[in-house]
Parts: structure tokens; sequence; C-alpha cells
């Protein structure tokens, strides 16, 4: 994991990997430093904020549902 792409990480801080648009990876392997004890809560932790980039991108990206037709305007069905 790291700041930039550079040529040291593999993935950004929102553990999304350099130049694939929807690969995201998960686990101790994104850590980018050792660790003295359990690293379950830190793996954990970067998951979280993984899918939490991923639902902001998909959330930014989907268009809203179209109204159902006989649906008042501005209302979906």
């Amino acid at each position: 994991m790291g700041a930039a792409d550079d040529g040291t990480s593999v993935c950004d801080p929102a553990c999304r990997v350099w130049g694939l648009e929807n690969l995201y990876l998960a686990g101790g392997g994104v850590i980018p430093t050792r660790t003295a004890c359990n690293p379950t809560l830190t793996s954990l932790a970067l998951a979280v904020i993984g899918a939490r980039d991923l639902a902001r991108r998909l959330r930014d990206t989907t268009p809203p549902p179209a109204a159902a037709p006989g649906a008042p305007e501005g209302r979906a069905a």
C-alpha cells in the first residue's frame, strides 16, 4: 500500500490496485509496515476502508432508477 503509484506499492490507501478500476485487495498483505502483534483488526479496518471507497464510487456512477410507467413524476416504483 502506498500514497502514489511509484513502483513501490501495489495499491492505494483505499486498497484499490494501481492501474485497475475495479480491483480491490483486502487482508494483511496490504499492510505497508511490519506488524508487532496480531494484524486482524488492522486488516479488517483496511477492508472497511476499501468497501466504503467502492460503495462511494458505485453511488457516484450509478444513475438514479427510472420512474415506473404511471408513477408520479420524480418517484421510482
